[in-house]
C-alpha cells in the first residue's frame, strides 16, 4: 500500500502540471543547469550548507539564472532534519519571451525534511516556505522598462525523491545509483488564485556516483513545467549537472 501512494502522489503532481498547460500557450527552452553544494558538520545534529547553482539557456550558450543558497541545518532525529536558510537569485532574459529586464530576488525560508526507507529503496520529503522579495519591473512606454523596488511574495514547495542504489563497490565504498524526484511550486499570495497558485513543477531522472561517504556527483534530465503569467507556460528540456561533497569538522568541536 506504501508503494501505491507513493507512486500515485508521483502520477498527480506532475499530471496536475501538464493539465494546467494545455488551457494556455506554452513555449519550450533548453537548458543545463549545475550545482555546487557542499556541508560542514561541526557536531552529529549542526551542519551548515551551501548551495551555488549556474544556470544557462540555450544550451549553455545564454545566461540564464544564478543563485547562491546558505543555511543553517539540524537534525532533529535520525530522520527529521530543520533548516533555515537564505537564497540570493539573478535571473537574466532568456527564451522566446524573455523579462524585459535581468531581475534579483532575495528570500528567506524554512524547510522541514523526512527521510524513510521501503525495502531498497530510500525516500525524501522536503517541506520549503520561502518569504520572496522579487525585483518589480515597471513600464514606462510601450519599449522602456524600469526596476521599482521589489515586491514580497510567498511560495510553498514540496518535493518527494526516490534513490534506488543499483551497484555497491566494496573495495572503495563507493557506489552507482538512480534518483528520481518530483517537485511543486504553490504560490500562496496572489490576488488571482486559479492562475497562479501552481507556479511550476519539476521531474528529474537521474543517475549518479558516490565515490564515498562525502563526495558524489549525478547526471540528470529534467523536465520544467514553469507558469510565466495567466497565458503563458514553459515546458523546459533541462540537462543537470551536479557535485556535492561533505566536510566534517566534528573532531575540532569535541572537547
Amino acid at each position: 500500500m506504501k508503494r501505491i501512494f507513493i507512486y500515485t502522489l508521483f502520477l498527480i503532481m506532475y499530471t496536475t502540471s501538464l493539465l494546467a498547460q494545455k488551457k494556455s500557450l506554452t513555449t519550450h527552452n533548453n537548458a543545463v543547469w549545475m550545482s555546487l553544494t557542499n556541508k560542514i558538520y561541526f557536531t552529529d545534529q549542526f551542519y551548515l550548507a551551501n548551495e551555488f547553482n549556474w544556470r544557462r539557456a540555450d544550451w549553455i550558450l545564454a545566461p540564464q539564472q544564478i543563485i547562491e543558497r546558505p543555511s543553517l541545518n539540524y537534525k532533529l532525529a535520525d530522520f527529521v532534519t530543520g533548516s533555515i536558510g537564505y537564497s540570493f537569485i539573478l535571473n537574466d532574459p532568456y527564451g522566446d519571451f524573455p523579462s524585459p529586464l535581468p531581475t534579483k530576488e532575495h528570500n528567506i525560508w524554512e524547510q522541514f525534511e523526512l527521510k524513510h526507507k521501503l525495502k531498497n529503496l530510500s525516500f525524501k520529503h522536503r517541506y520549503r516556505l520561502e518569504h520572496r522579495f522579487v525585483n518589480r519591473v515597471v513600464q514606462e512606454t510601450n519599449e522602456r522598462y524600469h526596476l521599482d523596488g521589489f515586491q514580497f511574495r510567498q511560495r510553498f514547495r514540496y518535493r518527494m525523491t526516490a534513490n534506488l542504489v543499483v551497484k555497491r563497490f566494496k573495495k572503495t565504498n563507493s557506489k552507482l545509483f538512480v534518483k528520481v524526484f518530483d517537485e511543486i511550486f504553490l504560490g500562496l499570495n496572489s490576488n488571482n488564485l486559479a492562475a497562479k497558485v501552481f507556479n511550476q513543477n519539476w521531474l528529474y531522472v537521474g543517475l549518479g556516483y558516490a565515490f564515498n561517504a562525502k563526495g558524489q556527483i549525478q547526471l540528470g534530465y529534467m523536465h520544467q513545467v514553469l507558469q510565466r503569467n495567466a497565458a503563458l507556460y514553459e515546458g523546459n528540456h533541462i540537462l543537470q549537472l551536479s557535485f556535492s561533497y561533505t566536510f566534517d569538522l566534528k573532531a575540532l568541536f569535541k572537547k
